[in-house]
């Protein structure tokens, strides 16, 4: 089912749904401590990924100020959970057994759009949670919502599609790269949508990090690195081919390997690789790339790759 299908469908049993929650889920709202700031954030999870560094990005340019994060997903993993929970000014709330069952979903969606309505200039940012997308219609035109959009994933089951549906409602969209807005304005343009919507959108690139010094290494073994996720849009099992090329012609050659990767890397290339696992200190994995000669991205398309 396309994406958009699925959009309109679950959008008509959350109006159905609406008067209901109001009546017996506002009143719990009411009892929730409200926020000190305007400030909320829904983000997907806290699993280690590229997405979730930026995320992270995102809270510490304004660790000075109180806001509430929500995590929308169940994370696979918890590798960035301190590392979000200790953000300072920072009310953090994993709320995904909530969000994934979606009789549950059907009014908690109306509860958290209700409290969010109770704050007076509320800004909301959200990246891919598609709960987010649930709360929009809901929330009062006043709010400011805002979507961070990582990359388009193609086919029907994109991100970018809700997006899309839900242009109307949204204050700002941001990306952080060319080939990203480019789609953006080439979706729109196919679907037909005005543009004036088009001026919502806002490009910012994230920032990187930039050793001081950069180690040269002319040491045999060339030391050959991949680190990231693995997955479809990855296409690990490139790297399985480039790393057995190099192992059958005896090349002194070393392959490291570093994310969540199981079940993705060959049997016969893992036994000659060093495979280090998920990394989740930055200090770890800038050693990491100072001891290796080259990264290896393989992705059959990224936004703003974060290695």
């Amino acid at each position: 089912m396309h994406n958009l299908t699925k959009i309109k469908v679950f959008r008509t049993l959350l109006w159905i749904t609406y008067p209901v929650a109001l009546v017996f889920v506002y009143p719990f709202v009411l009892l929730r401590k409200k926020n000190s700031t305007h400030l909320f954030f829904f983000f997907d999870r806290y699993a280690i990924g590229g997405a979730q560094r930026i995320h992270l990005d995102v809270l510490k340019s304004v660790e000075d100020i109180q806001k509430q994060v929500f995590f929308t997903r169940k994370s696979p993993n918890d590798k960035l959970r301190e590392a979000f929970y200790s953000i300072a000014n920072t009310e953090n709330h994993d709320i995904h057994f909530w969000c994934d069952n979606l009789l549950f979903r059907l009014f908690s969606v109306h509860y958290f759009a209700f409290y969010v309505n109770r704050h007076k200039r509320a800004h909301l940012l959200s990246s891919n949670s598609t709960f987010f997308y649930d709360m929009l219609p809901f929330l009062y035109a006043c709010v400011h919502k805002t979507e961070l959009l990582h990359n388009f994933s193609y086919g029907n089951n994109g991100m970018e599609f809700f997006g899309l549906a839900n242009h109307k409602l949204l204050s700002s969209r941001i990306v952080y790269d060319s080939f990203t807005l480019a789609n953006i304005k080439a979706q729109y343009r196919e679907f037909k949508v005005p543009e004036t919507y088009t001026e919502r959108i806002l490009f910012i690139q994230p920032g990187v990090t930039i050793p001081d010094t950069k180690p040269v290494r002319a040491a045999s073994p060339l030391k050959i690195l991949y680190a990231g996720r693995g997955g479809a849009q990855k296409r690990v099992w490139l790297v399985n081919r480039i790393a057995r090329h190099f192992i059958e012609q005896s090349a002194p050659v070393e392959f490291h390997f570093a994310g969540p990767l199981d079940g993705e890397i060959d049997a016969d290339v893992a036994a000659v690789s060093k495979v280090h696992g998920e990394i989740s200190s930055s200090d770890a994995m800038s050693r990491l790339y100072a001891d290796c000669h080259l990264l290896i991205l393989t992705s059959a398309y990224e936004g703003f790759p974060m290695v």
